[in-house]
């Protein structure tokens, strides 16, 4: 079958190569670690943040929130965010959780749908649908200039690492989610406990570096695997000083 298009698109090649991102506001993170680990207070000192809660908490912060009890919340708290006064008033978006938050959007296209689950619908279609639709929320969140947060718990799988099988801790969201917001962020940051500083009680690392114990991961090249500071200036001072190491580099070649 010969396929003709009806209508002309326009496209001009770039001229010039695009810049990389050095501002770490604008990027987008998933910190995920255990229960009262300091997640949420990690999220608090990025600029201007918002928080999108799902659940409650945040009693001891001094943030924005507004409280996303459902998907249709969710939906109209984009809308809002497309706004000039929001753009001025918020820098970076959290979601606290993200698990919560795809619950919600499983619960919503189950009431559109008419289904108990959605594994009703036969050859998977109703898990398509969550997919689709929570897949839209997450793209259109991520379009609009700002910082993205996702901040999710933790949870443990097992694993076979060469055939040897260990124990790994990952993202606790489900398996759909996973295969979202992986490829939207730019660092995965898992947060916990320095079982090094057994002296110094309540200390934290972050972890920027896939490792057998845990997943993690940074897009960028010289980001440090461990950072022991866990406010946002640290990461943002990694971030430049990884990006200064990048353009020497470029430099020397």
């Amino acid at each position: 079958m010969n396929l003709k298009a009806t209508t002309s698109v326009d496209v001009s090649l770039p001229l010039e190569k695009i810049a990389p991102v050095s501002d770490f506001s604008r990027l987008f993170a998933l910190i995920y670690g255990p229960p009262k680990i300091g997640k949420s207070t990690l999220a608090s000192t990025f600029p201007g943040a918002l928080f999108v809660a799902t659940e409650e908490g945040l009693r001891f912060l001094n943030v924005y929130k507004v409280s996303c009890p459902n998907w249709l919340t969710f939906r109209e708290v984009m809308k809002q965010l497309k706004g000039e006064e929001a753009k001025q008033r918020y820098k970076t978006i959290v979601i606290d959780t993200v698990d919560l938050l795809y619950r919600w959007c499983e619960e919503f296209v189950c009431d559109v749908k008419g289904l108990a689950h959605p594994s009703d619908e036969d050859w998977g279609k109703g898990w398509a649908f969550v997919r689709d639709e929570f897949q839209t929320g997450c793209k259109y969140l991520t379009s609009e200039g700002y910082g993205v947060v996702f901040i999710s718990h933790h949870r443990e799988v097992e694993t076979k690492i060469r055939g040897v099988k260990v124990v790994k801790t990952v993202p606790s969201f489900s398996n759909t989610a996973r295969k979202i917001i992986l490829p939207l962020v730019d660092f995965v940051f898992y947060l916990a406990p320095d079982v090094d500083a057994q002296e110094q009680e309540g200390a934290r690392m972050i972890y920027s570096q896939n490792a057998v114990e845990y997943e993690a991961g940074s897009r960028q090249k010289y980001f440090p695997h461990v950072i022991d500071e866990v406010h946002y200036t640290a990461l943002a001072d990694a971030l430049s000083m990884a990006r200064a190491q990048e353009l020497a580099e470029e430099a020397s070649d």
